[in-house]
């Protein structure tokens, strides 16, 4: 067999099993066309009420439905209902350009550094026994520096050194990553063992570390574990939102005039008053920025627009001015993301198609919608089908206390067990600070919009406090304070609800008739084999939530 017949056979079973399959299209028809990685991508951000399975169905379904809501979506725009659409992807692309920068942010605030002579995985895969001599002034630890890097032993200085009053000695013994300050790891990465560093100025004069030992750790867990304590830590302190602030503030030049200062503070005072501003104050500009400008109009609408227990304090220049930058700041990151070419990402990109479809599939199902006559004999008809499922969805009060680890929750839960009430311990212990002040209490939740608070309630009594359990937001435990089952509704109570039943199953079926027409149209396809053999991930909401554990529960063996 001939050497380039074997490497094809070679690359074409590594690509069989490594999935080579990213760039390949799952379907197409017209102008429509559907990849592996965006497919991968819309399964990831399936929302909870999605009916998605890993089955080959299921995948079939999803690209069936992406595709018809591009050619819905098409159809909208060919009918002239677009005119806001501009807006919409403007808001959509601000919106998620400014969150893809917060993580940007976050993701680089803490950099260990990649060096080009040695791969960097294997410089971070280490525990280090590190030891130090501390100077008080420069020029000395400049002299033991060069001694040392002319081959005099560390021990050997470090004990010769030891003596002085201005040096100190500190065998600091096995450290991992995570237990150094950023400074002292940018200066020990660069280590191999039995190095000494370079003159480091930190607490207590100018430190030289020497590493002495090195041991393979297991680099991927303890990355993890350094970016989530330091990003946790420096989110909890704001260091980096108010970083953020004042980089973005000084970058797109922001001002505060005095007069709008002044226009503003007044503002409000007549509104609280009980009055209405003149339109001569509520016309000043508030603040300006490269490109744009926030008038006192803006912030006073927000302002009222605002919860009353979200509303901030506006009494003074100061306060007006922070409610000013965070009336500007989601444009000054979606700036500083096009900037940084994050609009590229495809987080940003689906967030806008996602938008722009939202819309616009919404527009067309009214258009078919508006189309459909009902009568009274339907809607006899179909409450006598029906007549079971029509009731109120029902829902719930829970009070929560969020945490940020499984240790947390098990400490606030043996404080409830032990009798504390439960707002006692959420106002102590919960992260959700807002909540916490009112005893940990949420707003009225239906059945239906948040599916993990569903699983959870529909297994407790009212008064029963829950087990831990984990959701995108941490550990939460929560009380159910309030149990409303679903009423079921008389036909003269349903009637108004059985109008909107008929028109939509009409206007559905109408549409789905539609869309399988366009379909027809276009010629569209998929690529069955491809949609068997390509690996997909599961929706990331499902991933981030596990079933309530209780606390003595067996430990897992294995």
């Amino acid at each position: 067999m001939r050497r380039g017949t074997v490497l094809f056979l070679a690359v074409l079973l590594a690509c069989m099993l490594l999935d080579c399959s990213g760039g390949r299209l799952i379907s197409k028809g017209g102008d429509f066309e559907l990849g592996v990685e965006d497919l991968r991508y819309e399964v990831s951000q399936l929302g909870p009420y999605s009916k998605y399975e890993a089955t080959f169905e299921s995948r079939m379904a999803v690209v069936h439905t992406i595709a018809s809501r591009f050619y819905l979506a098409e159809e909208a725009q060919r009918l002239g209902y677009d005119q806001d659409l501009e807006a919409v992807e403007k808001n959509a692309e601000t919106t998620a350009l400014a969150e893809a920068y917060r993580t940007w942010k976050v993701d680089n605030a803490i950099m260990l550094p990649r060096m080009k002579t040695k791969p960097w995985q294997e410089k971070l895969d280490r525990k280090l026994h590190l030891k130090e001599i501390v100077v008080a002034v420069y020029p000395v630890a400049l002299e033991i520096l060069e001694e040392l890097r002319g081959g005099r032993d560390f021990d050997t200085m470090a004990s010769t050194m030891s003596g002085r009053e201005d040096v100190q000695v500190h065998d600091i013994g096995w450290v991992i990553w995570k237990e150094l300050s950023r400074e002292v790891a940018n200066v020990v990465f660069r280590l191999d063992t039995g190095e000494v560093s370079d003159i480091m100025l930190g607490t207590g004069g100018y430190h030289i570390f020497y590493l002495a030992e090195a041991e393979p750790f297991g680099i991927r867990i303890e990355l993890a574990s350094i970016r989530s304590q330091r990003f946790t830590e420096a989110m909890e302190r704001e260091r980096l939102i108010e970083e953020e602030e004042e980089e973005l503030t000084g970058i797109y030049d922001v001002r505060f005039p005095e007069k709008g200062l002044a226009a503003g503070l007044r503002s409000f005072q007549i509104s609280f008053s009980g009055s209405r501003p003149p339109d001569s104050l509520l016309g000043h500009v508030m603040a300006t920025y490269t490109g744009g400008e926030v008038r006192v109009a803006d912030l006073f609408n927000l302002y009222y627009t605002e919860p009353l227990e979200s509303r901030p304090y506006v009494g003074d220049y100061n306060a007006l001015k922070e409610f000013a930058v965070g009336i500007m700041l989601p444009e000054l990151e979606a700036r500083a993301g096009y900037a940084l070419g994050l609009d590229r990402l495809r987080s940003v990109t689906w967030a806008v198609r996602n938008a722009r479809e939202e819309f616009l599939v919404g527009l067309m199902e009214d258009h078919f919608r508006s189309q459909i006559e009902v009568t009274e004999d339907d809607l006899v008809d179909y409450y006598a089908k029906r007549k079971d499922d029509i009731r109120t969805s029902g829902g719930y009060r829970i009070s929560r206390i969020l945490l940020d680890s499984d240790d947390a929750a098990r400490a606030a839960l043996r404080e409830i067990n032990t009798g504390r009430d439960f707002a006692e311990v959420a106002a102590e212990f919960s992260q959700d600070k807002a909540g916490a002040e009112r005893g940990g209490e949420l707003a009225y939740v239906g059945f239906g919009m948040v599916a993990y608070y569903d699983s959870v309630v529909r297994r407790m009594s009212v008064g029963e406090v829950s087990a831990p359990f984990t959701t995108i937001s941490g550990v939460e435990i929560i009380k159910l304070d309030q149990l409303d089952e679903p009423v079921y509704l008389t036909f003269e109570q349903a009637r108004e609800q059985l109008v909107g039943f008929v028109a939509n199953t009409r206007a559905n079926e109408v549409l789905a008739e539609w869309v399988k027409q366009k379909k027809d149209e276009v010629g569209f396809w998929i690529d069955e084999d491809l949609l068997k053999r390509i690996t997909l991930p599961e929706p990331e909401y499902r991933s981030n939530v596990r079933q309530p554990e209780r606390e003595d529960a067996p430990a897992q063996s294995g």
